[in-house]
């Protein structure tokens, strides 16, 4: 008999043994259960931040290729309006001498003019001066 009480008590004891770890075993599943919950949570969180990244990060490179675009017809539009400025100095230039040699030419041709219409002039005066001689002359 007192065998059996220490077979039952070490029945006893492996059984509460037994339960204890059961029991242990049931609370750490239940902590690792949450521990995973949490994780998946955090996980999820994560999953929707990286794919609002990636929205922003998609976004950004649209809106940098669209920039780049615009900087490119930019600096080619630029680029067109500095010829045409160039092309339009070269021609005011040439527009300019031409003026200038016209404006030269005109002015000597006055001078010249002037010079013949002064000549000219001073020799009908000394033509009429001869004729009113000749006249007052031949009424004498």
């Amino acid at each position: 008999a007192k065998d059996q009480i220490e077979v039952l008590e070490r029945r006893a004891q492996i059984k509460d043994g037994h339960d204890a770890a059961m029991e242990l075993a049931t609370k750490q599943n239940e902590q690792l259960v949450e521990m995973l919950r949490e994780t998946e949570a955090l996980a999820k969180d994560l999953e929707d931040r990286n794919t609002l990244v990636e929205d922003e990060l998609s976004a950004l490179k649209e809106r940098h290729r669209v920039t780049q675009e615009e900087s490119a017809e930019f600096e080619a539009q630029a680029t067109t309006e500095r010829q045409q400025a160039l092309s339009l100095r070269k021609e005011l230039h040439s527009v300019r001498s031409t003026w200038e040699t016209e404006e030269r030419s005109l002015r000597e041709r006055l001078v010249r003019l002037e010079r013949e219409s002064s000549q000219t002039i001073e020799e009908l005066r000394e033509e009429l001066r001869m004729r009113r001689e000749k006249h007052y002359t031949m009424l004498a």
